[in-house]
């Protein structure tokens, strides 16, 4: 267990009871006096020039709250590779950066928590939604980006590491995460546009159904990306290259497709 006294700098606080991962940011993003805020899990790892690359990356912005994040190394049992491909592209917002993709190449985009880097007055001005299970670094940049003078910047160098498995996981939870994520959706439009709702329901929401074969989700997911929604022929064809080869695909062969399609983005991708 680490203790304050073992490095002066670091604060530990106890929380006396489970109060989930968004209020325990919370609770440590009131405590603190420091101007800005960056999160790291406990299993990622940041390299030594991170903070400070971004700080100046924070302070060179025209924008009143930035949320900085930069590429990312990512390490999974089947090996290591580069995200994301491109950063967003001048005045494009979350929802459309994240979901509104260009491309049918998985790692064009990401936004993750432990490459995050942005003011704490903008977070306390908006708070991570505590009960929040899954996603929670996602639903609180779409809740940002409708303050006035947020919004990304992008350092395209990679600063930090995301240990992922990268793999289908058979978990008892699996299928229900899969609900969860599509409520949470669904009682959450407002926060997307129309392409960006068919993009979350179409690309994110659909493959992470199919990795857990949940493929009952599929039904509700294509109705509501046509009904409420706007698909692209992008999102489409992320749906029926992307998602639904998961349900069939053994890992071995899902790891080997997904990596073809990676070095075939990464080729493409602009130098």
């Amino acid at each position: 267990m680490l203790h304050s006294r073992a490095i002066p700098c670091v604060s530990v606080i106890s929380v006396p009871e489970k109060v989930g991962t968004a209020e325990a940011r919370n609770i440590a993003i009131r405590a603190t006096k420091c101007d800005w805020i960056a999160f790291l899990d406990d299993d990622d790892e940041w390299f030594p020039e991170k903070l400070e690359r971004q700080y100046r990356a924070a302070l060179s912005s025209k924008r009143k709250y930035p949320i900085v994040f930069s590429r990312v190394s990512v390490r999974t049992p089947h090996g290591e590779f580069m995200m994301p491909r491109r950063g967003p592209l001048p005045d494009e917002g979350v929802c459309n950066y994240l979901f509104c993709r260009k491309t049918i190449f998985p790692g064009e985009v990401l936004l993750q928590s432990s490459n995050l880097f942005a003011p704490r007055s903008l977070l306390l001005q908006v708070p991570l939604r505590a009960g929040q299970r899954k996603w929670e670094d996602t639903d609180w940049l779409l809740r940002a980006q409708f303050i006035e003078g947020a919004g990304l910047e992008f350092v395209p160098s990679v600063l930090s590491v995301w240990h992922s498995e990268d793999s289908r996981r058979h978990t008892m939870s699996g299928s229900l995460d899969s609900q969860y994520l599509f409520e949470w959706a669904v009682s959450n439009r407002e926060l997307f546009n129309d392409r960006g709702y068919s993009g979350v329901m179409l690309i994110r929401i659909a493959q992470e159904a199919a990795r857990h074969r949940a493929t009952k989700l599929f039904k509700p997911i294509l109705r509501e990306a046509v009904k409420r929604g706007s698909p692209d022929l992008v999102q489409v064809t992320w749906f029926l290259c992307g998602a639904l080869p998961m349900t069939f695909l053994s890992d071995s062969m899902l790891s080997v497709f997904r990596k073809t399609l990676r070095r075939i983005g990464d080729r493409l991708r602009p130098h």
